[in-house]
């Protein structure tokens, strides 16, 4: 089952962003399969786990380019993605501590903050990576 399904209107015109939003959404999507069938706790931490680290390593990947080519949108998509991790990293935090029952609200939280993300912020930035010749 999935949480959230990629649709072709999240689509940024950066074809390796695309690639790595929806590697994100297969992780959100996981990690929400493995909340469901109430699978052991340790592998709904590595889901988790998972997520956290594949989100910094996407963040870091859109950051480095925006500063390659100046893109005037990068101070506010630096101030988002450090929001969000610093918020998915404080619930890592309480999931490794052994917090529960944060499983819907948290998957939720995810897909409405990606979904928007992409829509209201990413989908900017298409544009003036082709025409910078990447994309």
């Amino acid at each position: 089952m999935e949480i959230v399904k990629w649709r072709a209107e999240y689509a940024t015109l950066v074809a390796e962003f695309d690639e790595e939003h929806k590697q994100i959404v297969r992780l959100i999507n996981e990690l929400y399969n493995g909340l469901k069938q109430e699978q052991a706790e340790e592998v709904v931490k590595d889901a988790l786990r998972e997520l956290v680290e594949y989100t910094h390593f996407h963040f870091d990947h859109e950051e480095r380019l925006m500063r390659r080519f100046l893109y005037p949108g990068y101070t506010e998509q630096k101030r988002q993605h450090d929001s969000f991790r610093s918020t998915i990293n404080d619930i890592n935090a309480m999931v490794e501590q052994g917090v529960t029952g944060m499983g819907l609200p948290l998957l939720q939280m995810l897909r409405e903050w990606l979904v928007t993300h992409i829509l209201e912020v990413d989908k900017k930035y298409g544009t003036f990576f082709r025409d910078k010749g990447f994309g």
